[in-house]
């Protein structure tokens, strides 16, 4: 398949992986801040609310795997779209714990097939000279979902309410269906593993794999657990009163939802540039660590009081060290999914759920710890995990690159 017809495939799936991810992403905005107008009785159940389709997709994971290899793309799409159009628009006009939390597991489904189909596409149309460069591609724009969710979602709830916000999400999403009719190949494209290979359970063994898997899911507990579920109300914490720019007073939602804005409108640009470098230079080994280190230092000195705009100004850096790190955590993966040819998709299958399960503890953990004890012990202990990633990458994930055989080139 040419270049370009590569590029188109990912850039689609991408896309459409963003216009469903808008309900969610200003759910992560909104909820945690007015959980009261949810039917919510208290802030624990925002986050298992936040949490529950992330855990329900632990074992929908290999389901959606084994369904790839019978259902081709368009169909797996065509599933997560009519779910995600069902989920967002019940955000605005469900109240209560029981009825939310069959949403938020129906949302679960819904990303499992665009996760696992938007991974493998990549899988499908790279090589180890462009794997960066594509995943980076791939993430940068389906992060756009977070951008549109976070900012358009937190500056329209409190100015027009939560119900008609939700229709105008679920409405878009709606509109991805005839691109997927246009765009998404009817034909099973890749079918994935016939054969057992090494189950899941058995890729633990290999210490690469294992350290992979591990490392991708502290950090997206850390940056889409923890900072995600605990962003506005970090701001809330340290915004001044009666804060205006240009004459417009604003909250803290709308500030969390720019800050995810910035960090969602460079990824398009910049993950794919990381991505590109380290397949070129040194590997990503190096650039890894440099994000995760910038982290650290960032996530303690966030809980200083400083002059608020150089507060954020730290924040926004701290959303940047997030898309360099979870970029380089995807890179690692799947370099090493190509070096299991036989287990290819049953690696990526167990880094999803990984990297699931580490974003599903995030806000079960954030909430009781901010609750009892402050969200600087939060932030301090999020730092002492992130050294810990630092440590065992730093000493278990190999710097070597594979080709698209399993074979290693240096």
């Amino acid at each position: 398949m040419p270049n370009r017809e590569n590029k188109r495939a990912v850039i689609v799936i991408a896309l459409i992986t963003a216009i469903c991810l808008l309900g969610n992403a200003m759910l992560y905005v909104v909820m945690p801040l007015y959980w009261q107008n949810f039917g919510l009785t208290g802030l624990w159940q925002a986050g298992v609310l936040l949490s529950i389709n992330r855990f329900l997709r632990l074992p929908l994971s290999p389901i959606v795997n084994w369904c790839y290899s019978r259902i081709d793309k368009r169909t797996g799409l065509l599933i997560a779209v009519s779910l995600a159009v069902i989920s967002t628009i019940s955000y605005g006009y469900t109240s209560g714990f029981f009825l939310l939390f069959i949403v938020r597991c129906l949302w679960g489904v819904a990303w499992s097939f665009l996760r696992l189909g938007g991974l493998l596409t990549v899988l499908d149309v790279s090589n180890d000279n462009n794997r960066g460069e594509m995943m980076g591609l791939y993430n940068g724009l389906w992060g756009l979902g977070h951008l549109g969710g976070a900012l358009l979602g937190g500056l329209l709830v409190e100015a027009v309410g939560l119900g008609p916000v939700s229709l105008i999400f679920g409405g878009l999403s709606l509109l991805c269906v005839p691109f997927i009719f246009r765009y998404i190949p009817s034909g099973i494209t890749q079918p994935l593993d016939k054969q057992s290979g090494t189950r899941i359970i058995d890729l633990m063994k290999n210490k690469q794999v294992a350290i992979v898997l591990l490392t991708g899911f502290f950090v997206n507990m850390v940056f889409f657990g923890i900072l995600a579920f605990t962003l506005s109300r970090m701001i809330e914490a340290h915004l001044p009163n009666q804060f205006t720019v240009w004459g417009f007073a604003l909250g803290a939602a709308t500030i969390a939802g720019v800050i995810q804005a910035f960090r969602s409108g460079w990824e398009p640009f910049l993950s794919p540039r990381i991505g590109k470098y380290t397949d070129e230079k040194r590997g990503r080994k190096p650039m890894f660590l440099v994000g995760i280190l910038f982290a650290v230092v960032l996530l303690i000195i966030v809980t200083l009081q400083l002059p608020f705009y150089l507060w954020v100004t730290l924040l926004i850096l701290l959303q940047l060290t997030s898309t360099i790190s979870s970029t380089m955590s995807d890179a690692l993966a799947a370099d090493t999914a190509s070096a299991l040819p036989q287990d290819r998709a049953s690696t990526m299958t167990a880094y999803i759920i990984m990297v699931d399960l580490g974003a599903a503890l995030g806000p079960l953990i954030a909430s009781p710890i901010d609750e009892y004890f402050g969200l600087t012990t939060l932030y301090y202990c999020s730092a002492v995990l992130l050294v810990g990633v630092a440590f065992f990458s730093l000493k278990g994930i190999s710097s070597t690159k594979y080709d698209n055989k399993g074979s290693t080139i240096s």
